[in-house]
């Protein structure tokens, strides 16, 4: 970005989006400035809108910087960690060697933290699907309990789901967790295709199967 404003002594850069809106507007993106007008819009306007809203857009911005991807970033792979490492060279799937988790993304592209979550998403289905599937599996021979679909999603507020018509759901972000955290979340939705709540029943119903379920509950926390 060649465009930039001097605020206390720092430039600050940012990306310009000329389009057919008939207002201007400031949006932070893996963490850069883009500012979105139209062509009749003067620069002078451009940096006067920025600097008036300069405060709230460094906030948003160092909130973001501190959120990116990088090479010191930690990656959580059923319950260890792995290093991070982005590679120049091009490959076709993601690899682990050394306890170093190695992608490759091209860095000319604008949303660069979007695509390396992703990426990591991606990686994460591959091996938390056959987990899953292999879990319910041995559930099932031994509570006699089987869901009528299974789904694996990101979920912002819950780590499994369980509906009335016995769907489950499962996090994908329990891929970042040991295997009998993953284990207990799958258990515990299962019991409600018996037990839809959180009674003592259902609480007992659990402990049947995973005496230990309360310790390993605290994991998630």
């Amino acid at each position: 970005m060649n465009n930039y404003i001097i605020y206390k002594n720092n430039k600050i850069y940012y990306k310009i989006i000329i389009s057919k809106r008939k207002t201007t507007c400031i949006e932070v993106k893996d963490a850069s400035i883009v500012i979105r007008t139209n062509k009749f819009t003067k620069k002078q306007h451009i940096e006067n809108f920025l600097i008036k809203n300069i405060d709230k857009v460094l906030k948003i911005l160092k909130t973001q910087e501190n959120s990116l991807y990088n090479n010191k970033s930690i990656i959580k792979i059923f319950g260890k960690d792995y290093k991070l490492n982005i590679l120049n060279e091009k490959i076709d799937l993601p690899y682990i060697k050394n306890d170093v988790f190695n992608i490759y993304i091209d860095k000319n592209q604008i949303e660069i933290n979007k695509s390396i979550e992703q990426i990591i998403d991606s990686y994460y289905l591959s091996i938390l699907k056959p987990y899953v599937i292999n879990s319910f599996e041995n559930f099932k021979s031994i509570t006699t309990l089987s869901p009528n679909k299974i789904t694996i999603k990101k979920m912002k507020t819950r780590w499994g789901s369980c509906s009335s018509k016995g769907n489950i759901s499962i996090n994908l972000l329990l891929a970042k967790y040991d295997k009998k955290v993953i284990d207990y979340v799958i258990l515990h939705e299962l019991c409600h295709l018996k037990e839809l709540n959180h009674s003592k029943n259902f609480w007992h119903l659990v402990e049947t199967y995973m005496p230990d379920y309360k310790e390993i509950k605290k994991l998630l926390n």
